[in-house]
């Protein structure tokens, strides 16, 4: 590929991408660009947002978390069913499933630096383990008894801009002004860049891997809670079916503005092109399954793509 081409494909390609999608989905229904639709896109969108921005931070490091729909679903199971089984309030049901998933990242972080079992096995048998665990927690959603709080914020709108969508982009930007404007962010590339190089000029790099991993299973618990909310119900298997879909966003996100390089931002971009695949898709009355042919076609293409623009080394 030339040289201003690869450029140019690396820092505005997706966004064109997305542009040219959204047009194409206008012209071909009305319905696309209204505000409900849009809306409609947020709100699926959010919790994808999130499990791929904590992703994000561990595919920065060269570092990959399969376990983050297993997580997403097991928090979702934990505060739904410490309200619905226990009573328990809802604010510390929330912080119980939190940190279920903030410990679930520490065991992954452990497992990859002082066991040295790769991040793929180590995050695909962790998985294994929370659905197990979920399945004898419960084979059922738990709906009922929940707290009206909780069931309202999955429904609540400002405007016509939905609260999970709103609480999801206040800590994916959390996630950029700490990746991209602090010192700890700094070290994520260089980690990620040459672990040897980094950790010879002094950088911890198995607490900042650690890190890394808490962080990405945390936001998975976040996303996992919100989806609960939008659903009304705990269910096992709830987010499973996304881990996909947020690798297809992350790796579509290091295909922009960036030559082959993992950033939050680049990571939104790529949730918003797959929500407007979906939803495009779902209002051309499409079948169903069209949207996992989608879904692992765009996966492909974004790998390739962030492996195409990755600089090469010297």
């Amino acid at each position: 590929m030339p040289a201003r081409l690869k450029e140019l494909v690396s820092k505005f390609g997706t966004v064109v991408a997305l542009v040219v999608l959204v047009a194409y989905f206008q012209l071909r229904t009305s319905d696309f660009l209204t505000s409900g639709n849009l809306a409609a896109i947020l709100n699926q969108g959010a919790v994808l947002m999130l499990l791929a921005c904590g992703l994000t931070l561990c595919l920065t490091l060269g570092q990959f978390d399969l376990s983050v729909g297993w997580v997403a679903s097991t928090s979702a199971m934990v505060c739904t069913g410490l309200m619905s089984k226990h009573g328990t309030p809802l604010v510390l049901a929330l912080v119980v499933a939190i940190g279920v998933g903030a410990l679930v990242g520490l065991a992954n972080g452990l497992m990859v630096t002082m066991l040295r079992i790769n991040a793929l096995l180590a995050t695909l048998a962790t998985g294994s383990v929370l659905s197990g665990l979920g399945s004898w927690y419960s084979i059922t959603p738990f709906s009922t008894g929940l707290s009206e709080h909780f069931i309202d914020f999955g429904l609540k709108t400002w405007g016509w801009l939905p609260a999970p969508a709103l609480a999801a982009a206040v800590v994916c930007l959390a996630a950029w002004v700490f990746l991209q404007h602090t010192a700890a962010g700094r070290r994520m590339y260089a980690v990620g860049g040459n672990a040897e190089a980094a950790r010879i000029a002094g950088v911890h790099v198995t607490l900042i891997t650690i890190g890394a991993f808490v962080a990405s299973s945390t936001l998975a618990a976040i996303g996992g809670i919100i989806l609960a909310a939008e659903l009304g119900s705990g269910q096992p298997q709830s987010a499973v079916g996304l881990m996909l879909g947020t690798f297809a966003a992350a790796f579509l996100g290091a295909a922009t503005w960036r030559e082959g390089q993992f950033h939050i931002a680049g990571t939104v971009i790529g949730v918003l092109i797959l929500g407007v695949i979906f939803s495009g898709l779902s209002l051309l009355s499409t079948p169903a399954y069209v949207n996992d042919i989608s879904t692992g076609l765009i996966l492909v293409v974004a790998v390739g793509l962030s492996a195409l623009l990755r600089p090469k080394a010297s």
